[in-house]
This record gives C-alpha cells, structure tokens and sequence, in this order.
C-alpha cells in the first residue's frame, strides 16, 4: 500500500495517486479559484479511492468524478439515517464536507488508499466487496471523527491495526467475512464508545483480551469462527449492556463463567464448538430475557 505521505507514487502515470492528479488538473471544479483548499483536497481523496478501487467498473450509476460538488458523487438517495443500506457513494450531512462514504459489492476492486484518513470529516466508512484485498490502512486511525467503521464481506488480509484504538468515538466497528489474522490489540480497550465489536469469521488468534471487559457500552460482540484458545475472561462479564454474545467455533477452554448469569440483558448467546468443560452453569437461568 502507498503512503501518501510518499511522492514516489505520482513517478508511475498508472498509479490511483497519479491518476487523481491528472483528474484534478483537468476539472473545472477544482481549476477555479472561488473553492477552498479543503475541497480540493477532498476531491483528490476521492478520485485516489475511484482510481484505486477500480472505479471505471463499478457497476453503480451515479455522479462520481465530475464537475459537480462531491455532495452530489451519489445516487441521489434521501438520506434519512446515517447507517441505511440504500445509500450510495459520498454524501455530505451539512452540504460542507463529505461525512458518510458508503458502497456494498458494486463492483470495487482492489485495495483502500491510506488517502482515506484526509477525509477529517468523515463519520460513516462502509465499504464492502468480495474483490477488495490488501491490508487495513493503519493511517484510518487517524479519522477523529469516524463513529462507523465497516470493512465487512471483503478479502482484506494482515492484522487489525493497534492505530483504530485512538477512535474514540467509534461506535461500530466491523471486519467479519474477511482474511484477517494475528491477535486482537489490546488498543481497542480505548473505544469505550463501541457498542457493536464484528469480528466474526476471520483467523484472529491467541487469547481473547481481558481488556474487552472495558467496552462498557458494548452491546453486541460477534467473535465466532476464529482460533481463539484459552478461557472466556471473566472481565467480559462487566459488559453490563451486552445483548449478543456469539463465540461459536473457536477453541476456548475451561468452564463456562457462572458470572454470565449477571448480564441480565442478554437474549442471545452462542457458546458452540469450543472446548468448554464442565457443566453448564445454574445462573444462566436468571438471564430471563435470553
């Protein structure tokens, strides 16, 4: 993946960056001199992601990489909330910057530009396609405003950068369905916003952190279909707010925590195909709404 903060990229006239600047040159947007620096940037950001994903094949009609603001580089959908499944493309909440970024299998392909982390503004990343690889670009951490981040049902391989801890706000975030691997980073302990953890289906190893126990607005952790070995940490049980708990299919050990009784909130929870031993705790039984 290419740094942005690397000029090497703009030597090869094939390169997304390269692309974008040959773009940017050549629009009547960007050319005149009443727009702001800022827009500039954006558009660039955006013609570096089209370019880097394939955007001449993307099997979606709408607006992208023309002449008009890149409020409109979407399907003209009215937006009535931020996580809706139609929308599509770069939509802009206050008509000022670029805020939700959103596309799901239309034909992207290739890998996502740390370009990204230039879009300040941007709250809602949803991209998801079979045909995107590559890694998680580390430079993501850096998007201060991001509250929504999923990279669900793509191909992306490497580990979760420890960099998405400084996310604060985030309240999402989901890479099930992916290639991912290595150990959990104890980072995300920081992303105290979380409410949904989509980690599901992917080679993730070691333990499963204590640290999770942290994510006190934690409302749903999907973790299933992964390596994960030794025991269920007994601090998940201060996830006071939990509703679903799914770990099916990794290779946890020990006992089933009697403390899960306590997460009276809970109506689903999926222990199968792990190792567990022992017997299935009595407290369960006090989880009245499961």
């Amino acid at each position: 993946m290419q740094n942005y903060e690397n000029t090497s990229a703009f030597d090869d006239p094939e390169s997304p960056q390269a692309q974008a600047l040959a773009w940017l040159l050549n629009d009547t947007y960007s050319l005149s001199q009443r727009n702001e620096t800022a827009k500039i940037l954006e558009r660039y950001v955006l013609a570096v992601f089209y370019y880097s994903l394939d955007g001449p094949n993307w099997n979606v009609d709408m607006p992208f990489l023309t002449s008009n603001d890149t409020c409109s580089w979407n399907t003209g959908l009215i937006r009535r909330s931020d996580e809706e499944q139609g929308l599509k493309g770069a939509h802009c909440q206050s008509a000022l910057a670029v805020d939700l970024l959103q596309f799901n299998d239309d034909g992207l392909s290739g890998t996502l530009p740390s370009e990204l982390s230039l879009l300040t503004d941007l709250e809602y990343l949803n991209v998801t396609s079979d045909s995107i690889d590559g890694t998680i670009p580390t430079e993501l951490g850096r998007l201060s405003a991001l509250k929504w981040l999923n990279l669900a049902n793509t191909s992306l391989t490497g580990t979760l950068p420890t960099e998405l801890g400084a996310l604060t706000g985030l309240v999402l975030l989901s890479v099930g369905e992916c290639s991912l691997e290595g150990t959990l980073p104890t980072d995300l302990a920081s992303l105290t916003a979380l409410t949904k953890l989509s980690i599901f289906d992917n080679s993730f190893n070691g333990t499963l952190p204590k640290e999770l126990g942290d994510m006190m607005a934690m409302e749903e952790l999907f973790a299933s279909s992964n390596k994960f070995v030794g025991s269920l940490p007994v601090e998940l049980m201060q996830l006071t707010k939990l509703v679903l708990l799914d770990i099916d299919g990794n290779r946890l050990t020990g006992t089933i925590p009697s403390e899960l009784g306590s997460l009276t909130f809970l109506e689903g929870i999926d222990v199968n195909n792990n190792l567990f031993t022992g017997t299935i705790p009595t407290e369960l039984g006090l989880l009245t709404s499961l």
